[in-house]
């Protein structure tokens, strides 16, 4: 009877468990990389950004979001490995100075075309479907 009790909470665990021995798959990637992590961009296509304009990416989930230099945006992200793909980005539709709207349209093109990520001396690049790279970012420490 001492065993009932203990076998009652271990129940609901293996309940979960597969039966075939595989293990669920590792989660890689974006989900496991970047998920709730903020980074602001160095450059975009090999330009360095404008100072005091700050355009930023934000990975929350299966979404990614941020600053763009003027204005705000949002967009769905799916990602499998070190593959990303950001979907329609949706923006907020401010007129700022001139500076500030041409690295927006910078920054939200090159995010249009992001394909893959990878990590080079502490920054974040994100590379177009040729390899390119579109956005150096480095570690913000403020989502914004």
């Amino acid at each position: 009877m001492k065993r009932l009790p203990i076998l009652l909470c271990l129940l609901p665990l293996t309940a979960c468990m597969t039966v075939t021995g595989e293990e669920a798959p590792e989660r890689t990637g974006p989900q496991r990389e970047l998920a709730g992590t903020a980074w602001a961009a160095v450059s975009i296509d090999g330009r360095s950004v404008q100072a005091g304009i700050e355009s930023t990416v934000v990975f929350q989930g299966d979404r990614v979001g941020g600053s763009a230099g003027c204005n705000r945006y949002s967009a769905v992200l799916e990602s499998q490995g070190t593959a990303l793909h950001i979907g329609d980005i949706v923006a907020t539709k401010m007129a700022c100075a001139p500076a500030a709207m041409d690295q927006e349209q910078r920054f939200l093109g090159a995010l249009e075309v992001v394909a893959a990520y990878r990590w080079t001396d502490g920054s974040l690049i994100l590379l177009d479907v040729d390899g390119q790279e579109r956005l150096r970012l480095i570690h913000s420490a403020e989502p914004r």
